[in-house]
């Protein structure tokens, strides 16, 4: 009799052991999926962490720079001109570049000058060591900007690739982080 009240608490011993368990195992779940969850907002929805790799920014944004870039701002505020955006490429690279031009601006080199709307800019941000090359007038579409890299010559944007849609802006500026930048 004595063996089976024994045995009767330890098997009770037992459950409340693998009720306790349980109870911790689901807790600690919890906890994970709601980390998940938040961090996943808070990058997709507020502040994406970006690693530039490229040249294209220079001297503004050094290759190798750290930051995030800010997600929300983008349909809090807008995009303007000479805003730097992140965009989304149809083969998942994305872009930093700067805004030159906005729906139906006509943007155009001359003599190395950039014209927007037939008047001439004057780009303190550019790289001075590189000389643009000039092109025609190009007319910027319905619902599209114009993007170009501060260091013309290393910069692949919309001179070679034409206008970029506005759908394809997923963020807007960047805060670097100086103590964690891999650049030079």
């Amino acid at each position: 009799m004595i063996l089976d009240i024994l045995r009767l608490g330890d098997i009770m011993n037992q459950t409340k052991r693998i009720q306790i368990m349980r109870h911790y195992l689901l807790t600690y779940l919890n906890i994970l999926i709601r980390a998940y969850l938040m961090t996943y907002l808070f990058t997709h929805a507020c502040l994406m962490p970006v690693y530039v790799q490229g040249h294209s920014m220079e001297p503004q944004i050094a290759d190798g720079t750290i930051g995030f870039a800010n997600v929300a701002a983008r349909h809090l505020f807008g995009i303007h001109r000479y805003d730097i955006v992140l965009i989304q490429r149809e083969d998942g690279e994305i872009w930093i570049k700067r805004v030159i031009g906005l729906p139906h601006d006509r943007i155009e080199v001359r003599q190395h000058i950039l014209y927007i709307n037939g008047i001439a800019q004057m780009e303190e941000y550019v790289n001075q060591a590189s000389a643009m090359t000039d092109f025609a007038p190009i007319e910027v579409g319905e619902n599209e900007i114009f993007v170009m890299g501060d260091n013309r010559d290393e910069s692949y944007d919309s001179r070679r690739v034409g206008s970029i849609a506005l759908q394809d802006v997923i963020g807007k500026d960047l805060y670097p982080l100086p103590m964690l930048s891999l650049g030079e």
